[in-house]
């Protein structure tokens, strides 16, 4: 377990910018992810106000979150096995393999009876504002394995239950190799313009496949960005892409 606090709130790329100039969450990613430092949050020191879950001590213990609901449906450490992918970086080395350190894999998945039948894996967090001192406002985490093609959404639920935002990223995630292989981990996330109460996580797929598998749960206090704000992020990452891309063209 690691407690981090984000001390500012640092350039981002790959996210959903609101339309309008009004407060409205931000939906992250998919941006690729080795190691905490490819966050789009700062986890640079550690903190109260933001949190880092990587699952290394076998549990999920970081204050002030919990699944739901509890029991036999809920998600498990994972660990280090031929089979398990967590972060890149989390066993000391960036090697591609991701089977030395510990993930979360989901519990049973809901069938669809479709044909093929599409499968639903589901980790379900809530935020415990008591425990924390407040509700986060940001949340992400890491997408490190599961079928090929899945389609994953984030839901957010507030202080008073109702679902104020729900977001599927347009996205396929999933290489077919279930390995601990880690060049497809991507981070998704959001900042949200209240406080977090829950977030579920979905990820389905058609046909049978491994369950969904995260890394790095990271959640807290940042700055809310203006809409303007994330749109003069959103050019300034476009150009710097766009330079990159014509330095390779030139080499």
């Amino acid at each position: 377990m690691r407690v981090f606090a984000v001390v500012s709130f640092v350039a981002l790329a790959g996210y959903a910018v609101p339309s309008e100039a009004t407060a409205a969450p931000v939906f992250l990613g998919p941006t690729p992810y080795l190691s905490a430092a490819d966050s789009p949050f700062d986890l640079s020191s550690p903190g109260s106000t933001f949190h880092l879950e990587d699952f290394e001590d076998g549990e999920l213990n970081t204050p002030g979150i919990h699944q739901l609901p509890p029991g036999a449906l809920n998600a498990t450490v994972m660990d280090p096995s031929p089979t398990t992918d967590s972060v890149d970086a989390d066993d000391g080395t960036i090697d591609g393999s991701g089977t030395a350190g510990h993930s979360f894999a989901a519990g049973p998945a809901v069938s669809v009876f479709t044909d093929p039948p599409t499968l639903y894996w589901t980790i379900y967090f809530e935020f415990d504002a008591q425990e924390l001192g407040f509700l986060p406002n940001a949340f992400g985490f890491v997408w490190t394995d599961g079928s090929p093609n899945s389609r994953v959404t984030i839901e957010l639920i507030d202080e008073n239950f109702d679902v104020v935002a729900s977001h599927q990223y347009a996205e396929v995630f999933g290489d077919d190799v279930y390995t601990g292989t880690t060049p497809e981990d991507r981070f998704l996330g959001v900042i949200s313009d209240q406080g977090i109460r829950r977030v579920r996580i979905t990820s389905s797929h058609s046909g049978d496949g491994p369950p969904l598998e995260i890394d790095h749960v990271q959640y807290g206090l940042v700055p809310e960005p203006s809409a303007m704000a994330l749109f003069a992020v959103a050019l300034f990452m476009a150009g710097c892409g766009a330079r990159r891309s014509s330095r390779r063209r030139s080499a």
